[in-house]
């Protein structure tokens, strides 16, 4: 399934991502492909929604109470992108915006209880 980020929420998961390949090598990556799955696997249990309601194996009402809980479930993941962001700016992590793609840019980054 496709999906789009918004691009506030974007801007923050990918400086969230650089955050964590900060704190140590190949976390970013590992970080980036671990919301992916929970973003894919949300839309899945959609989908198999759909088809559920589709067969009439489910009711409109238990359809309906899935799909809020999806979005419910897209919105705490969308949240918990904003909060990585806001925990990395507390700790000094990223201190630029995100770069046009292509160009070289070197990036303070710090993780958490680090001491500085």
């Amino acid at each position: 399934m496709t999906f789009l980020f918004h691009p506030e929420a974007e801007d923050e998961f990918f400086a969230a991502s650089l955050y964590y390949e900060g704190c140590e090598k190949g976390l970013g990556a590992d970080f980036m492909i671990e919301v992916y799955s929970a973003i894919q696997n949300v839309y899945e249990v959609l989908d198999h929604l759909i088809t559920a309601q589709d067969e009439a194996l489910i009711n409109p009402e238990s359809f309906s109470r899935g799909e809020k809980l999806v979005e419910q479930a897209v919105r705490l993941l969308n949240g918990y992108i904003h909060y990585l962001q806001n925990s990395s700016r507390a700790s000094s992590a990223v201190r630029e915006s995100s770069p046009v793609w292509g160009e070289e840019v070197s990036l303070e980054i710090g993780c958490i209880g680090e001491g500085k």
